[in-house]
């Protein structure tokens, strides 16, 4: 797992420079989401070795991370932005503390 979140935080800067250079948050924000599950389907239906689905997930989720969480500030009042990171963080770390669980009782 350390590679994917390594290869996010190398590649974060860029991701953010590139979604700020081009504004197209909506797009990125649906290919980063596809381009995570083909990465999850690579993982899961071949043969390739862990390091190139792992790295390409780094890949996605710094785009995601780049485009998404600032847009929230778009979408939601100045003087509720507190309560809008908290509820995106809540729904986030819930799923985060869940989805293995459930993964693990497969």
């Amino acid at each position: 797992m350390g590679t994917l979140y390594a290869t996010s935080a190398v590649l974060a800067l860029g991701a953010g420079y590139i979604v700020d250079l081009t504004g197209m948050r909506a797009i990125y924000i649906g290919a980063s989401a596809g381009f995570v599950a083909c990465c999850h389907a690579v993982l899961a239906f071949t043969e390739i070795t862990v390091w190139v689905p792992m790295m390409s997930l780094g890949l996605g989720f710094a785009f995601l991370a780049a485009a998404f969480w600032p847009a929230i500030a778009f979408v939601v009042p100045a003087n509720s932005f507190g309560i809008a990171y908290g509820v995106v963080g809540a729904f986030q770390n819930t799923g985060l503390a869940t989805v293995p669980a459930i993964v693990g009782m497969l």
